[in-house]
């Protein structure tokens, strides 16, 4: 009987699996010998488990093969954009936009980098190329209103959900939530007004991954919390989560910034510095990270009656640092789930008798309600 043989994209997702990154990149370099396709499912592979500086360097050698498609050449410039080669990104989107000078996706792509690097004026020219191609490009349109207020110093928009209002700055280093904000509302304001009947008024909240403050102050106006605890490490977004809560005085007597990670135990991790304030922690540093001091929920909080979670793909390790409060408190979780962590957080669950009360699905992730099973639900509401 012929004895089945393991893939090497097998064996580095093993390597993951097991939390040994540095066995993994070891594997990894041996990508030169698959073949193309394969290749290019190594570097989503990796792009997924944060390593994106060789993630890109094999998409770039693709993207020398005859064959290579304007959709391969923008993946290349995504990968470089987040490995924090943002020049190489821009030149690479250039280079495709000579031979595809009609796509629309480029130049929102293109405006996207810009703005994220803080070039507005070439961030508005991008956009407004975007929005001549495609008048009802909805992406575009915000793109083009962003650029324009950071280049008037029109930074502060107002936003409401029900009877909660704030304000915000715009960064233009957070599109989803900037372009989110420009409309007037809080970003995922269908999960905030979801979890509104459930968080007790007066709880310990935990805001796991903070990021600019829009669960943060949206949590402090709507559910007036004893205690807040925002946990950011990226000291980019700790400025612009003091800045947005300057912009709201009055929200900002509860909560506390503590400048970590949160994961399984303490230690350190690294996150890779680019222009996107959305990059998740990584265990093994490139030439562009820094390294962050990591602690476990546990180890910083007594208790806390909901806990919001959003850390790019370690919130399996957020959950194992908060095991004795999650044990101790039952608490109400709100946790953005990376769909390659989908079935161990079920397996989760199973464990830990709680339940997904409510899942929103945003495509490659999910944002997730979930709370003690029944029988707890009912005396621990």
């Amino acid at each position: 009987m012929p004895v089945a043989t393991v893939s090497l994209r097998e064996e580095i997702t093993a390597a993951f699996a097991a939390d040994d990154h540095r066995a993994a990149l070891e594997l990894a370099a041996q990508w030169p010998g698959e073949p193309p396709a394969e290749q290019l499912k190594l570097a989503q592979l990796l792009s997924a488990h944060g390593q994106n500086p060789l993630a890109a360097q094999i998409v770039a050698h693709l993207a020398t093969r005859e064959d290579a498609t304007a959709q391969l050449q923008a993946y290349l410039a995504q990968l470089q954009w987040i490995a924090g080669h943002t020049d190489d990104a821009v030149a690479t989107l250039r280079e495709c936009l000579t031979l595809h000078p009609g796509l629309t996706g480029l130049y929102v792509q293109l405006g996207m980098i810009h703005l994220s690097a803080g070039r507005a004026l070439d961030a508005m020219l991008a956009y407004g190329t975007a929005h001549s191609l495609e008048a009802g490009n909805t992406t575009a349109a915000l793109g083009r209103a962003c650029a324009f207020r950071l280049l008037t110093n029109q930074r502060v928009v107002d936003v409401r959900l029900s009877d909660v209002t704030a304000k915000f700055a715009l960064t233009g280093r957070s599109v989803s939530v900037d372009f989110q904000h420009l409309t007037g509302s809080f970003y995922e304001a269908e999960e905030l007004a979801a979890l509104a009947p459930l968080v007790p008024r007066g709880a310990v909240i935990a805001d796991i991954g903070a990021n600019l403050g829009n669960h943060a102050i949206y949590f402090l106006r709507a559910f007036q919390p004893q205690e807040l605890h925002l946990f950011e490490p990226n000291p980019a977004c700790v400025t612009a989560l003091t800045e947005n809560f300057a912009q709201n005085p009055t929200a900002a007597t509860a909560a506390t910034i503590h400048k970590c990670g949160i994961g399984a135990a303490r230690g350190e991790l690294f996150f890779n510095r680019h222009d996107d304030l959305n990059n998740g922690l990584v265990p093994v540093a490139d030439g562009h990270a820094e390294k962050v001091p990591v602690q476990p929920l546990d180890a910083m909080l007594s208790r806390a009656d909901f806990i919001k979670i959003d850390v790019e793909g370690m919130e399996l390790e957020v959950l194992a640092g908060a095991q004795r409060i999650i044990r101790e408190s039952r608490a109400l979780i709100f946790i953005e789930l990376q769909a390659r962590n989908r079935t161990a957080f079920a397996d989760w669950l199973e464990a830990n008798r709680y339940t997904a009360r409510r899942t929103f699905k945003c495509g490659d992730y999910d944002n997730v309600i979930a709370g003690p099973a029944e029988s707890d639900w009912k005396n621990n509401p």
